[in-house]
């Protein structure tokens, strides 16, 4: 018998964007796999390149970058097959949190950018 997948979007914004990463916190499901990530600049000048990553903690150094983008025109839009499990909101171990760093081509910090996740469902 084949097993039923649940999918979802996950999605959120962050404004006074530079050229310095800033995360995104993302509730997601704790376990899945991501299947697409979506990065779109939608307002700030000079804009024309997107930079970003998924990440499972907020600091994301060493392995805890599941992906990341280099300096690519927007807007990204990537399919993945990627696995993740994601830090544990407290007291609940059904939901966990991601966290999308992002960052434009652009010194000004006056960009806003948008992004959504694509996401299987594991049980």
């Amino acid at each position: 018998m084949a097993m039923k997948t649940t999918s979802i979007r996950a999605t959120g914004s962050v404004g006074s964007v530079g050229n310095v990463l800033t995360n995104i916190p993302v509730v997601v499901p704790r376990k899945g796999k991501i299947r697409r990530v979506r990065a779109d600049v939608t307002a700030g000048t000079a804009i024309n390149q997107v930079q970003c990553q998924v990440r499972e903690t907020a600091a994301g150094a060493g392995f805890t970058t599941i992906l990341a983008y280099a300096l690519a025109a927007e807007p990204l839009d990537s399919e993945e097959n990627v696995l993740y499990v994601a830090e544990d909101i407290a007291g609940d171990h059904i939901h966990g949190t991601l966290y999308v760093a992002v960052a434009a081509d652009n010194v000004t910090a006056d960009h806003a950018i948008a992004i959504s996740l694509d996401i299987d469902v594991l049980q």
